[in-house]
């Protein structure tokens, strides 16, 4: 399979779990009524642009990085929320996806330096 059909096929993957993610919510919300809960497999989307990201590796490693923590800090903050009932103080969670990119753009600007010449 060429490059251009592996990408073409990425993003037929993706699009389809957005027309899924989005077929399953307004299944879930005219048969069961659970409007305000069921917007989570919304995550489904991400979580396949990440897996097709990583498969088609499209995306250095800070980006890769960068969204695998976003998608971790959405779905921590989403348990936080709902099985503790601590909505407020858990969106701080968030700051780890711009700490994370930082530190991983520093770790990867460090590794793809040349040595320099000891004198």
């Amino acid at each position: 399979m060429n490059e251009q059909n592996k990408k073409t096929l990425g993003g037929l993957f993706v699009s389809l779990t957005a027309l899924l993610a989005a077929a399953v919510y307004l299944l879930l919300g005219f048969t069961v009524g659970g409007w305000h809960i069921y917007w989570v497999v919304f995550l489904a989307i991400p979580i396949m642009s990440i897996i097709v990201d990583a498969i088609e590796s499209r995306k250095d490693i800070v980006a890769k990085v960068t969204g695998i923590v976003a998608l971790l800090c959405a779905v921590i903050y989403i348990l936080v929320g709902f099985l503790a009932g601590i909505w407020h103080p858990a969106w701080l969670i968030f700051f780890a996806v711009p700490i994370s990119g930082v530190i991983t753009q520093i770790f990867a600007r460090s590794s793809n330096t040349p040595p320099q010449d000891q004198q």
